[in-house]
């Protein structure tokens, strides 16, 4: 498992415009990378234009990488409960 301290260092590798990792296994549609950042709580966070990887996934239409971000940030959401 990662740390807090982890997870918010991996929340500030963003690049010129804001964007994060999840922000652009969103935009290349890799469903394994997105569920493994979920996790991580890596898809909430916004880029420079206020854009989540979720809005990115529903201005693209995709309807796999919209389910797979909801089913991935349901299942890491009840998990980390599960870890207090």
């Amino acid at each position: 498992a990662i740390s807090t301290e982890g997870r918010t260092k991996l929340k500030g590798l963003k690049d010129a415009t804001g964007k994060i990792a999840c922000h652009y296994a969103v935009l290349s549609k890799n469903l394994a990378t997105i569920s493994r950042l979920c996790y991580f709580d890596l898809d909430t966070c916004q880029d420079n234009e206020g854009k989540s990887p979720l809005h990115y996934a529903a201005i693209n239409g995709d309807d796999k990488v919209v389910g797979e971000l909801l089913q991935a940030v349901a299942i890491s959401t009840t998990e980390r409960a599960n870890l207090k």
